[in-house]
């Protein structure tokens, strides 16, 4: 049996709808993609530029020093340039499962474990529970990687947002910055990574009520055998 191949992001769809999941990986047929915005790319590339700045200095970034335990940024720039590469990035084998995903930056703490660190942009700062809801999966995953691969996760991952605050003088935007702190399970990835694999061998799931994909997909196919009716 061929391993199967995940990321935080195709567990993402497992976690919004199975039935989407099941159909892309076993029909290959994926949800349409829509517009990808350019701006949050190239804020990721700037920031990254910010931290690694700070890394070369072995100093850490004054946003980050709220962060219990005084951690410093992962020192070796080469390596981590590897893993924020989705084709270098860090592996995991879970049972039949292959886990992988690449890094945007990592924290190494006095204590020896290494700490989940994740850029994000948002046109807002965000509201109480709003990481836990959208990123708790990509904290246990990253954990679960870095475990993997011989490093102890802290219990702890923290996601550093950029929202657009004041545009002043000469084209400069200030950003608002927001740091927010979510538990990391390594033990909670394993558990999602095996109902991911425990889906693709169950027969076709059920459509998800709230899922716009499969209500598209199944207002088409109620007017394609309509159609076929009234010929």
């Amino acid at each position: 049996m061929n391993s199967i191949w995940l990321s935080p992001s195709s567990l993402s769809v497992f976690q919004n709808c199975p039935r989407c999941f099941w159909l892309e990986r076993n029909e290959k047929i994926k949800r349409p993609r829509g517009i990808r915005a350019s701006l949050p790319v190239g804020m990721d590339s700037v920031v990254k530029n910010y931290l690694d700045a700070y890394r070369i200095k072995n100093l850490l970034p004054p946003e980050l020093y709220g962060i219990p335990g005084k951690p410093l940024l992962f020192s070796d720039a080469a390596q981590l340039e590897r893993w924020r590469n989705w084709r270098t990035g860090l592996k995991a084998t879970v049972g039949a499962a292959i886990l992988s995903g690449a890094l945007d930056d990592l924290l190494f703490f006095s204590d020896g474990t290494y700490g989940v660190f994740d850029i994000k942009t948002r046109a807002s700062p965000p509201p109480g529970g709003y990481s836990e809801k959208y990123y708790q999966r990509q904290a246990d995953c990253y954990a679960l990687l870095l475990r993997a691969n011989g490093m102890t996760p802290n219990p702890k991952a923290y996601f550093l947002y950029y929202s657009p605050d004041l545009v002043e003088a000469g084209g400069i935007v200030l950003f608002r910055i927001t740091l927010a702190e979510i538990g990391a399970s390594p033990e909670r990835a394993i558990e999602l990574v095996n109902a991911a694999v425990t889906c693709l061998s169950n027969p076709f799931p059920p459509q998800k009520q709230d899922c716009e994909y499969c209500a598209y997909l199944n207002s088409v196919e109620n007017l394609r055998v309509g159609s076929q009716k009234s010929t």
